[in-house]
């Protein structure tokens, strides 16, 4: 059960390219430059590494964002998969967003959108030389493809390129229109990527169906108790805000200082807030994947979990009581900066911390805001928004009722006729978020085929993707995407 309980939180979740000089003139000995393109890479694992080989990494700061790398992957992209280039119509939002509409034959069916984003993470300096192969090296040995973004996410913007290069190899004519978006800057907010890409969607007019977007995974060999891998779709997403906290102060010389300072209240109300964090709660998604999954339990976990009616307190306490799993029942509280004085011997006029709240779909942020104002008891200290920072607040929760989850579902037992599947509570942010007016229906999956090993490589050293699973991953999404095509 100690397994069971440590699950969650660890799956909610995800080198510049030197360019060479060319001599103004070259000898007569060498043939000219050509605009040929190089060849297209013969097999989908290696367009994926081709793919991985190019670092577009998102950064905090726009004046050190790797422009000339997203052009090059775009035109990666259009050179790699040409009929898709060619009969489904593409336009840039931001500066490197990625829209694409596929039309459908029926436009009184509601289109259905497939999100990615193109951006990765950066690779802290000391972590370089720990990898076993470098992380934009896009190395493939005999079972992986290895490189920052095999994981997180970059194998599903390829994934869902190539699944619309095959079907209109297939002369696939979809009944339903289809939209991809790919957005450049998912992992610093999104706020040039896809939420303008779902501005202009929304201003003409657009309603999805429903929309699929990166989220959780199959998990194998993860949950005890399980004697198959279950496969955990993300019906709700928690919010995200991170609150600012000013306390004032005297200021003066530290050698004779006040018996209270912008310091000491702002540490005791950061002792307040996390000794009384916002209530716990078993509800939504979070309990029917226990319900879903009890079921296949030995006991007493079986038992417990398919009398959540009488448990449930005992199972919320559990849960509330393990970090890993504290983030599925309630908000969370993370405090991460801290500033005051500019020296050591001079006592600020004014000390600040920032705490991160990962906001329960039960709460909201005004909420979180005043629960906090109640917990610190100390009007002097000023809670503002951090600037420049990501806010969502939680979403709502999808129904596994509706076409889109059925679909996945119907899909993910095809392909895998040996797996559970489940609802669950996604904790981290997507860009999915940036569609929320433009339907209900928000399903957050990657057919990612994950071990306990594997969990920590998402933003992590020797992030890589089997062969077999990529593959997979591939089928599974051309299955999916034709059959949302469909009429359903």
């Amino acid at each position: 059960m100690k397994k069971l309980f440590a699950l969650f939180a660890t799956l909610g979740l995800l080198a510049p390219f030197a360019m060479a000089q060319t001599p103004d003139a070259p000898p007569a000995s060498v043939a000219p430059e050509t605009n040929t393109p190089p060849p297209r890479p013969a097999t989908i694992h290696e367009r994926l590494a081709a793919a991985l080989a190019i670092p577009t990494i998102s950064t905090q700061d726009p004046k050190d964002f790797p422009h000339d790398e997203f052009d090059r992957f775009e035109t990666f992209l259009a050179q790699t998969y040409p009929l898709m280039h060619e009969r489904l119509h593409k336009e840039k939002h931001g500066q490197h967003g990625l829209l694409y509409k596929w039309e459908g034959s029926n436009p009184k069916l509601k289109p259905v959108l497939f999100m990615a984003h193109q951006d990765v993470v950066p690779i802290p300096d000391i972590e370089l030389a720990q990898w076993t192969h470098p992380p934009f090296s896009g190395h493939i040995d005999q079972t992986h493809i290895w490189g920052r973004g095999a994981i997180d996410v970059k194998s599903m913007v390829m994934a869902l390129c190539e699944t619309a290069e095959i079907l209109l190899e297939q002369k696939h004519q979809p009944q339903r229109t289809i939209y991809f978006a790919f957005g450049q800057d998912e992992e610093t907010g999104g706020r040039d990527g896809n939420q303008k890409i779902a501005k202009r969607l929304k201003e003409r007019g657009v309603a999805f169906e429903w929309v699929h977007d990166e989220g959780m995974v199959i998990a194998d060999g993860i949950i005890d108790g399980l004697q198959r891998p279950v496969a955990l779709i993300g019906v709700a997403e928690k919010g995200y805000v991170s609150l600012e906290l000013i306390a004032p102060g005297m200021g003066g010389h530290s050698s004779m200082p006040p018996n209270e300072t912008a310091v000491t209240k702002l540490a005791a109300a950061i002792v307040k807030i996390q000794d009384n964090p916002l209530e716990p709660a078993l509800d939504g998604p979070v309990r029917e994947l226990f319900e879903t999954l009890g079921a296949h339990m030995p006991f007493p976990q079986s038992f417990l979990f398919s009398n959540l009616w009488l448990f449930d307190g005992l199972v919320t306490g559990q849960l509330a009581s393990k970090d890993a799993t504290n983030a599925l029942v309630r908000t969370t509280t993370a405090p991460t900066m801290i500033s005051g004085s500019i020296k050591d011997n001079v006592l600020p006029t004014e000390a600040r911390a920032v705490i991160n709240f990962r906001v329960h779909p039960k709460d909201s942020v005004q909420a979180v805001k005043d629960h906090i104002r109640k917990v610190i008891e100390d009007d002097d200290i000023r809670i503002e928004v951090a600037p420049n920072t990501l806010y969502s607040e939680p979403s709502a929760i999808s129904p596994t009722s509706a076409k889109g989850y059925q679909l996945i579902e119907k899909t993910l037992n095809q392909h895998y006729p040996n797996i559970y599947v489940a609802p669950s509570l996604f904790i981290a942010a997507t860009d999915s978020r940036h569609y929320r007016d433009l339907t209900k229906n928000i399903y957050r999956f990657t057919p990612y085929w994950m071990t306990a090993g594997d969990r920590q490589r998402i933003h992590g050293i020797d992030e890589r993707i089997s062969i077999k699973n990529y593959k997979a991953y591939v089928a599974f999404f051309q299955d999916l995407v034709r059959a949302a095509s469909e009429i359903q």
